[in-house]
């Protein structure tokens, strides 16, 4: 009996020890897939921000490039709108240079018709 009482205390001790081991195998796997979700949340985190700071980055650049293209077609219409303003002037100059050649024609063919000299008989 001695032997037997022995034995099952030992039969004892060992199912409590595994008992208390498998407790603290199931605690330690709960506290790790706890621990992995709270650095998994953190990392997402992290990972959400730099993501919206790139994303933000590139919007801002966008806008930029396309005010920079607006600026360069607005300067680009007034150049634009500077040369068609150039050549209406040159052409007015034009025409008033023209008006003062045919008045200065025609004052000269009067002045040669005074003389008596046709004007259409000089070659």
């Amino acid at each position: 009996p001695e032997e037997r009482d022995a034995y099952e205390n030992s039969l004892k001790y060992y199912r409590d020890m595994k008992g208390v081991v498998e407790t603290a195998r199931e605690e330690g796997i709960q506290e790790g897939k706890a621990q992995g979700i709270q650095e998994g949340k953190a990392q997402g985190i992290q990972e959400g921000k730099a993501q919206g700071i790139a994303i933000a980055t590139q919007a801002t650049l966008a806008q930029q490039q396309a005010e920079a293209i607006a600026t360069q077609e607005l300067l680009a219409k007034q150049q634009a709108e500077a040369i068609a303003t150039q050549e209406r002037l040159a052409k007015q100059e034009a025409e008033a240079i023209a008006e003062q050649e045919r008045n200065q024609k025609e004052k000269l063919a009067a002045y040669l018709r005074s003389l008596g000299i046709n004007p259409d008989d000089i070659p």
